[in-house]
Formats: C-alpha cells, sequence, structure tokens
C-alpha cells in the first residue's frame, strides 16, 4: 500500500514539473511576443553626388592662332667652291666648321705664283700689241701720203684703196692689242680668285680641306648658311590659306624648338603655292631674323631643328577661351548648375591646338566640370571637391 502512494506522489509531482515547464514557456514565448523591438522598413537611398572639380569661366582678349609643325632651314645655302687650281697656302682662323665669318672675309690663299707670272706675261703682250699697233699706224699713215702722190702724178685712182693703205693690217694690230688685254683682264681674275672670301656673312657648316691641301678648278671647299635669316616650311590645313594670305609679311609668328627650351620670333613671309599630296596640306614660309642670336646674343636656332609655329592672325576681345580637353564630342561641355550636371552645347568660334574660343552657348561665371566622368548624365548631382586648389589655366 506504501508504495502505491509513493509511486503516486511521484507521478504528481513529475505532472507538476512538466505542467510549471510548460507554462513557462508558454509565458516566455507570450512575453516576446507582447515586447519584440519594432523593425523600421527602409526606404531607398538618395543616390550620392560625383565630386568634380571645376573651372569658373571668365571673358577675356585671346589671340587667334594657326599652328602647324616646320623645320628650320637658312634662307642663303652654298658650297664654297674654287674657281682655280692651286695649293692652299693660307685658312683663315674663322674658317672650320661652326665659325662664324663675315661677307668678305678672306677664307682660303691658293699660291699665287704661277698667276703672278701669268699676269707679267699678259701685261708683256700688252706693251707689245700697243708698240705693233702704234708701229702698224705709223706705216698707214706714210702709206697714205705716197697713195695720194702717186695718184696725182699718175692720175688715175685705185680702186680698193684699203689694200694700199694697210687696213687689213691695222686692223690686225687692233686685234692683237684687244686680246692681249683680254688676256691681261683674265689674268687678273685667275689673281683674284686665289684669294677666296666669304660672299655674305655665314657660318661654316662643314670644310673639306686643310692648308697644303691641292684643289683643282670647281673643287668643294667648303659649305656655308648664311646667319641673317633661316627660314621654316610649314605645313597648315589648307582651310586656313585664305585668312594666312592676307598676313603675308606682317603676321607674328612665334617658333618653340621641338628639341630644347629656345623660343624665337619670326615672320610669316610667303604662301609657297604648294600643297601635299598624301595630306592635303598647305605650305607656308615663315622667316627670322638673326637666327643664331648673333646680334641678340640669344640662344642659337639651329637649322634642320623642328619647332612648333603659332602664327598670329588677330586678337578677340571679350571671348571665352576654353582648353579643348574640356569639350566633349566637339560641342559639348559639362557645367556645375546648383549641384547638378548640365550638358550644353556650345558654338565654337576658333580652334586652336590648346583651346577653343567660344562666342555662344557659354557665359562668364559658369562653372565647367573638369573632372573626368565615367557615364554623364544631364540632371546628375555633382558636387564641388573642398580642396584648396587654383582654378585651372587656360
Amino acid at each position: 500500500m506504501n508504495n502505491k502512494i509513493l509511486k503516486a506522489v511521484q507521478i504528481f509531482f513529475q505532472i507538476v514539473i512538466v505542467l510549471l515547464i510548460t507554462g513557462a514557456g508558454i509565458g516566455g514565448y507570450l512575453y516576446f511576443i507582447k515586447h519584440k523591438p519594432a523593425v523600421k522598413q527602409k526606404g531607398k537611398d538618395a543616390p550620392k553626388p560625383v565630386f568634380v572639380d571645376v573651372l569658373e569661366l571668365k571673358q577675356e582678349n585671346a589671340d587667334i592662332l594657326v599652328q602647324a609643325m616646320g623645320e628650320v632651314r637658312p634662307s642663303k645655302e652654298i658650297d664654297l667652291k674654287a674657281e682655280v687650281a692651286g695649293e692652299i697656302v693660307e685658312i683663315s682662323d674663322s674658317f672650320y666648321p661652326g665659325g662664324i665669318v663675315k661677307k668678305g672675309d678672306l677664307l682660303v690663299k691658293i699660291d699665287q705664283a704661277d698667276f703672278l707670272i701669268a699676269l707679267e706675261k699678259s701685261r708683256t703682250r700688252v706693251k707689245k700689241a700697243r708698240a705693233s699697233l702704234a708701229l702698224e699706224q705709223g706705216k698707214q699713215k706714210s702709206a697714205e701720203k705716197e697713195l695720194l702722190m702717186y695718184e696725182k702724178s699718175e692720175e688715175y685712182t685705185l680702186a680698193d684703196r684699203s689694200l694700199a693703205l694697210r687696213k687689213p693690217q691695222l686692223a690686225s694690230a687692233q686685234a692683237d692689242l684687244e686680246s692681249a688685254v683680254s688676256d691681261l683682264d683674265q689674268a687678273r681674275l685667275d689673281l683674284s680668285r686665289t684669294l677666296i672670301k666669304a660672299p655674305f656673312d655665314a657660318i661654316v657648316i662643314e670644310r673639306h680641306v686643310n692648308q697644303g691641301s691641292c684643289i683643282t678648278s670647281q673643287e668643294t671647299l667648303a659649305s656655308l648658311y648664311g646667319t641673317d635669316t633661316y627660314w621654316v616650311t610649314a605645313f597648315v590645313p589648307s582651310d586656313r590659306i585664305p585668312v594666312l594670305s592676307k598676313k603675308t609679311g606682317q603676321a607674328e609668328v612665334v617658333l618653340e624648338s621641338q628639341t630644347s627650351d629656345i623660343k624665337r620670333n619670326g615672320r610669316l613671309k610667303s604662301i609657297t603655292g604648294r600643297i601635299t599630296e598624301k595630306s592635303r596640306l598647305a605650305e607656308v614660309l615663315v622667316e627670322i631674323d638673326d637666327p643664331l642670336g648673333l646680334e641678340s646674343g640669344s640662344a642659337p636656332l639651329l637649322a634642320k631643328d623642328y619647332v612648333a609655329l603659332s602664327i598670329k592672325i588677330d586678337t578677340v576681345k571679350d571671348i571665352i577661351a576654353l582648353p579643348r580637353k574640356y569639350v566633349h564630342d566637339n560641342h559639348y561641355v559639362w557645367i556645375y548648375d546648383n549641384g547638378r550636371l548640365k550638358i550644353k552645347r556650345i558654338n565654337i568660334f576658333w580652334k586652336n591646338k590648346n583651346n577653343v574660343l567660344v562666342r555662344e552657348g557659354l557665359l562668364p561665371g559658369e562653372k565647367i566640370i573638369t573632372s573626368a566622368i565615367t557615364i554623364p548624365v544631364d540632371g546628375m548631382p555633382v558636387a564641388v571637391n573642398l580642396k584648396d586648389s587654383p582654378l585651372e589655366k587656360k
């Protein structure tokens, strides 16, 4: 009996424990359901602005330029040649590659001994020819007197009096004198040609002889470039020729060497009238005074150097000059407009190498976006970078 009671008590406590656990679970569930945290609904985030750099536009005076590339070459260039043969006995101290010579400077002297002898022989021949002519003129006067006496005594006139008056002999003597004088002039000329002088102000580019060299007539002694002016031949788009043709002789040109930092000024000399076959570019000629800086003391501009040319056509006032890299698809720019990107079409008045000149489509004070944007969309949000940096220079 006691065992049954004990077993019943054990079962009762097990049931109570189960009910307590179940009740606790249900109570906890109901509590968490009642006090669960509120979940906020998330909406779509607003698009973040793209940070950009800007350039504030200003009106200014700008030059209309035609730009091109060209090669420097001398306006005067010769191969100096000997006109007589002989041995070189003297060479000028300035006669070397890079040497500067003035017009009339003696560069090379050829041995004059043979030419002095030839000159003296020519002088002697002239003296003999003059003496022979004088003698023949005396004979002619005697013959004329004799002929007159003969004609009076015989009362007869010769049909051909020229032979009796020795006119052929006189003509021959005169011809001999003229030939002797010509030979004397030639001897003097040959002697003068032994002194080879600079034909103009020049720089010696190459020298092919030395003292003691035996040279022949027409042998090249040196190559010379004139130093007064150099030329630059350049090629420009053919549609620029109508404008350039009105500025020949007066348009200012700025030249920049492509191999050094040298800058020089020149002027548009001419339109050569030639156009390239493949590129269809027109050739122009620019002239540079004192290219080697001999007068000004500036750094020399060397022949065969490549230069960039900027030919100034005119200056326009109150225009907006904009770097070409900020123009997209040839006609569009990106404007910063109160936190939004605005794609704007512009009308280009003139294009230079680096800039475009705009009269219509842009206003002073507008801000051009200078940053690269992968996919620009009209109206997209943008913000200006807050970095302290100067505006880009045009």
